[in-house]
């Protein structure tokens, strides 16, 4: 009769390690999957935003700037906008960049109620994070989300782009 009940027990504890197991990796498994539901504002890279920014950087503009009228490429805009230089035809290369960003950004990255797009932001900058930033354009469109990618293209002469797509 000894024998039975400490078989009993010991059967008993082993039910009772196993409910404690069974519920510890329920726990468990409940953290990770709050943690993996849970949203996050960080922006994730995205290689379709970098290779636009790098096709966007060759576009050939509207603004010639030495004498011989060879139109420049948005990457060199960039660089005049930040040295505040006119084009040859008396516009201020700032507001030429601005002006060709946005004609650009409205076809490529249209924001519609059907799109998957809920918006963007493009941010060009001056300096280094010592030294004061300027902001040279910022171009938006639409609502910012917690759902983001983007990209970041440094440029020469301390200059960087930066996009962010909101879905």
């Amino acid at each position: 009769m000894i024998n039975k009940m400490k078989k009993n027990k010991r059967g008993q504890e082993e039910m009772v390690g196993f409910a404690l197991i069974i519920i510890m990796v329920a726990i468990i498994l409940l953290v990770f999957l709050t943690i993996s539901m849970k949203k996050t504002n960080e922006i994730s890279e995205s290689s379709e935003i970098e290779n636009f920014l790098q096709s966007m950087l060759q576009y050939t503009s509207n603004c010639s700037i030495n004498s011989n009228f060879n139109f420049v490429s948005i990457n060199r805009l960039i660089q005049e906008c930040s040295e505040d230089t006119y084009c040859n035809d008396g516009t201020f290369s700032c507001d030429v960049l601005n002006n060709t960003l946005e004609k650009m950004f409205s076809v490529s990255w249209s924001i519609q109620n059907t799109s998957q797009f809920r918006g963007y932001e493009l941010m060009i900058l001056q300096g280094t994070s010592p030294d004061p930033v300027i902001l040279l354009t910022n171009i938006s469109e639409g609502i910012k989300t917690n759902t983001s990618r983007g990209s970041f293209q440094p440029l020469t002469n301390y200059e960087q782009v930066y996009m962010t797509v909101y879905y």
